[in-house]
């Protein structure tokens, strides 16, 4: 990726990457193709992991004021065995 996305000559043609290096730079300061590629690799990686848990609260507090659907569900809010 490093060899090819991010070379100097390609790099004005991919939309939005100078935007994206950009404000990588003013959190890291300047950044070589190398360590761009490790920064970029990193926050896709960590919005990967945390987007799941960010939906699951999302979604936690949205349904809190639905009837449970599952039977086992009710039976366990209810204490029915």
């Amino acid at each position: 990726m490093t060899k090819y996305l991010l070379d100097p000559a390609r790099f004005e043609t991919v939309l939005g990457l100078g935007a994206v290096k950009a404000a990588l730079e003013v959190l890291f300061g300047p950044l070589a193709a190398q360590p761009l590629a490790s920064q970029l690799f990193g926050f896709y990686t960590g919005l990967a992991y945390f987007t799941p848990i960010l939906g699951g609260l999302v979604a936690d507090r949205c349904s809190a004021a639905t009837a449970p659907s599952s039977s086992a569900a009710c039976s366990w809010r209810s204490g029915i065995s």
